[in-house]
């Protein structure tokens, strides 16, 4: 198994999702995956950040033991707040890529179906596609950055979790 089939599989996602995390297609992924074809630039920046922040989130270190105090429960549930917030951005960011496709699908479908006066008309609807694609883009980055914190808090709580259970 791939180094990036093993991250998509520990993040838990479809090919799919993650083609769309890496910003590149699913038979790209697909064939990576297989040893095919190598991966582009920039989803090979991606899948390092990714990796990256896996190997320390899962990092525990053995020799920690940690005293169920108040202060810890006040962390732990601190943590639990954030990951719940974290998961309310994805959600909400998920969202708005959504309607970014369909903008850029509506945006498409208009531009070729009503006949456009050449000049202006033609012209503006360039420059909202470009802007939706850039939103899109900025959505993917930020949404990015959001599933590696939320593998962090994962990673976190589970650590706490058996650090506390194995003091018990």
């Amino acid at each position: 198994m791939t180094l990036t089939k093993n991250i998509r599989i520990q993040m838990g996602i479809s090919q799919t999702a993650f083609a769309d995390l890496l910003d590149c297609s699913l038979g790209q992924l697909a064939m990576h995956e297989t040893g095919k074809r190598s991966l582009p630039a920039k989803s090979v920046a991606a899948l390092a950040l990714l990796e990256q922040a896996l190997a320390i989130s899962t990092a525990a270190p053995a020799n920690l033991t940690v005293q169920a105090t108040p202060a810890t429960d006040r962390m732990l549930r601190r943590t639990r707040l954030l990951l719940e917030k974290t998961k309310h951005r994805i959600a909400t960011l998920e969202e708005k890529i959504q309607q970014c496709h369909l903008l850029l699908h509506l945006a498409d479908s208009w531009h070729n179906t009503l006949p456009l006066a050449p000049g202006e008309s033609a012209a503006r609807m360039k420059i909202l596609e470009r802007q939706a694609q850039k939103k899109l883009g900025r959505y993917r980055q930020v949404w990015l950055k959001q599933q590696v914190q939320l593998a962090g808090l994962d990673a976190q709580i589970e650590r706490a979790g058996l650090l506390l259970s194995s003091k018990s």
